[in-house]
């Protein structure tokens, strides 16, 4: 597999098992449907409605945020760290994302990580 290939698998598995995973749980705590107390907390604190709308709207931004920062300290070399291919060897994502991939992720084109690879809601950059 080359390194675009690589990218994309990459790229699938950042937004399946990471993005979509995390707003999938968030909203099952902000929907108020885990115990114990850290869903007692959540209850406490989206016991508004209106808060809790708010959460809903936000969520997918703050897990987007945190993997923008992550794709982009990876973007800059600041986060060294490498991927294992599916021959079983090891590329550097700095040069296998050559300095683009927090921006392909954003991307609300057909090919933009989140298009193309999340079941889960975002925000475009361009609503109200």
């Amino acid at each position: 597999m080359d390194d675009r290939q690589e990218l994309q698998r990459f790229a699938e598995l950042l937004m399946r098992l990471v993005r979509d995973q995390a707003i999938s749980n968030l909203d099952v705590y902000a929907a108020g449907r885990i115990g114990g107390a850290i869903g007692e907390h959540w209850k406490m604190v989206l016991a508004d409605p209106a808060c809790r709308d708010a959460m809903l709207e936000l969520l997918p931004e703050v897990v987007d945020e945190v993997l923008f920062q992550l794709l982009n300290a990876l973007d800059n070399g600041d986060l060294p760290m490498a991927w294992r291919c599916e021959d079983a060897s090891y590329a550097d994502l700095y040069d296998m994302g050559r300095s683009e991939m927090a921006g392909e992720f954003l991307g609300t084109d057909p090919d933009g990580w989140r298009v193309k690879h999340s079941q889960q809601r975002f925000v475009h950059p361009d609503a109200g």
